[in-house]
């Protein structure tokens, strides 16, 4: 896993972002690649979760209480694990893009309004 080493060190000083970006898979970007060393400049941070990584042994305390987005190349069940993952670990919302459709976790309502 990229990316999760500053997000902890934040989370144990006592704070915490809006919401952290995952990705499962091949990392996307080089600006994603820059979270990790430079964290300052990130009010979203980004964690990736390489191929080789087993998830299910993965340390995802960081994610307790904060939004997570979910998103990835990996295969439709390595995502829907990290979602699981993500949702057992006590993150507050749990939004995942598989396959085209947006999944949340239980208990998330998304309310529509009329314009």
């Amino acid at each position: 896993m990229i990316g999760d080493m500053p997000l902890k060190r934040i989370r144990m000083a006592g704070k915490a972002p809006k919401a952290v970006w995952v990705w499962v898979g091949i990392h996307p970007t080089e600006m994603s690649a820059l979270w990790p060393e430079i964290p300052e400049f990130h009010s979203h941070p980004e964690v990736a979760i390489l191929p080789t990584d087993r998830i299910e042994l993965l340390d995802l305390r960081f994610a307790v209480g904060l939004q997570v987005h979910i998103d990835g190349d990996d295969t439709r069940e390595r995502i829907l694990k990290a979602h699981r993952a993500f949702t057992e670990a006590g993150a507050k919302v749990v939004a995942t893009m598989v396959e085209g459709n947006l999944l949340f976790n239980e208990g998330v309502k998304i309310e529509h309004s009329a314009a």
